[in-house]
């Protein structure tokens, strides 16, 4: 496999995703470029990239390698193309293979978007999040409204304390009225003790 940037042999880096599975990887030797496979970018953690991008530095042949005027595929020669993804920060230089799928990301660029990806994790956890307290807020205040009613609690109550006759619409009734409160006080214990973690 050849370097799209500068055609030099490109030399084989191991290194594992995040969840301990083993990545075989190109790196270029003259520029650092790192070649990935389909898929190999995405399960790779942000500090295994600063290991690989640190990994041949010392061995660099030379900081400025010759340019290829046109950048292929190393694995099925096709022309790469600019990734192009909304997602993406517009300065980011990611190549992709249309064919194989597989993207050649420039020396610093791995760390670059590894940073960018966990940043963008990080957002989304603390969305999720805010919209999950938002929902349990609505829940309490749901409930209080229940609570606050003396209506539903004066109905609730006369159900309850009715004498159950199995032969009876009030016997019907009374075990609806049993089944909600029962339903109510667990989702309500459900929701104390999930604020209280």
């Amino acid at each position: 496999m050849k370097c799209p940037d500068c055609g030099t042999k490109l030399n084989k880096v191991y290194t594992k995703s995040e969840y301990g599975t083993a990545i075989e990887l190109n790196q270029c030797p003259s520029c650092g470029g790192i070649w990935f496979d389909k898929w190999e970018l995405y399960p790779l953690s942000r500090e295994k990239a600063k290991h690989i991008d640190k990994l041949n530095l010392g061995k660099l042949h030379h900081r400025n390698p010759v340019k290829q005027d046109v950048k292929l595929c190393p694995l099925c020669k096709q022309k790469l193309e600019v990734f192009k993804d909304p997602n993406l920060p517009k300065d980011f230089e990611i190549e992709r293979c249309l064919k194989c799928g597989g993207l050649w990301l420039n020396q610093g660029e791995t760390i670059k978007y590894k940073k960018y990806q966990e940043e963008k994790r990080k957002k989304s956890k603390r969305k999720a999040k805010t919209v999950k307290n938002k929902k349990l807020e609505k829940d309490i205040e749901r409930l209080l409204e229940l609570h606050r009613s003396p209506n539903t609690l004066g109905k609730a109550a006369k159900f309850l304390s009715t004498p159950l006759n199995p032969n009876t619409k009030e016997n019907v009734t009374a075990e609806k009225v049993v089944s909600i409160t029962g339903t109510l006080l667990n989702l309500l214990l459900r929701l104390i003790f999930r604020s209280v973690k």
